[in-house]
């Protein structure tokens, strides 16, 4: 079979939308390309890059403002950078060895007699250990006062019992009486921390002759 039965071009008589739909603005040029029949959607959206590739002295300008997908952009005055191939390579940090384990820690295993008095030599150096050993306080009855009995004599004062959580968060009142312990310095707390009841007018505290409390800005217009 020839090559003119195997491609076939779409007549372009009348426009691609003859027949089908009502092209509106002939003098206005279709969007999309015309490809021959035969072709499939693959082709139409993945067409073959027949171009040569682009010389290396091109390309690392081209990456400066349009680098490939996924390539990093790189200023075309550091492309032959031998840096750049280091930096990609490069780790930072340190490789970590392994540990003592949190069991090792908890529960360390026993000491010998001679590591133990080992230590000790080397602990009997500080003024901490020699004042308050391991499991031992140390002495402090040189700051209590003179003639007090540390086996009698104790601190503080005793807690006497109260009314209770319940009492303090619904106490055995009536309304009026709640409500007259709350009026109590009401006027201060205004004052201080502009404390107005819900609906109450804010006084800002005008003493101008000419202020009159209950003048409004706008007026109601009753004329007919």
């Amino acid at each position: 079979m020839s090559s003119e039965t195997q491609v076939r071009l779409p007549s372009l008589n009348g426009g691609i939308y003859t027949g089908k739909f009502k092209d509106w603005s002939p003098s206005l040029r279709p969007a999309g390309k015309l490809t021959v029949s035969g072709d499939t959607a693959e082709l139409c959206m993945k067409p073959k890059n027949d171009r040569p590739p682009s010389a290396d002295i091109i390309r690392r300008f081209r990456a400066t403002v349009r680098p490939d997908a996924g390539q990093m952009r790189v200023f075309y005055g550091r492309a032959q950078d031998p840096h750049q191939q280091w930096a990609a390579e490069m780790t930072h940090g340190i490789n970590t060895t392994s540990s003592n384990t949190a069991g090792e820690l908890a529960n360390p295993p026993p000491k010998t007699l001679f590591n133990q008095r080992k230590l000790d030599r080397k602990e009997n150096i500080y003024a901490s250990h020699i004042r308050a050993p391991l499991g031992i306080s140390h002495e402090q009855s040189h700051g209590l006062p003179r003639g007090l009995n540390r086996d009698q004599f104790t601190f503080g004062i005793p807690t006497e019992l109260d009314i209770g959580a319940g009492g303090l968060i619904n106490p055995n009142k009536t309304y009026a009486e709640v409500a007259a312990e709350s009026a109590v310095g009401m006027e201060l707390y205004r004052e201080t921390h502009k404390n107005f009841d819900v609906g109450e007018k804010l006084h800002r505290g005008y003493t101008q002759p000419s202020f009159f409390p209950e003048k409004k800005i706008w007026h109601s217009n009753t004329s007919q």
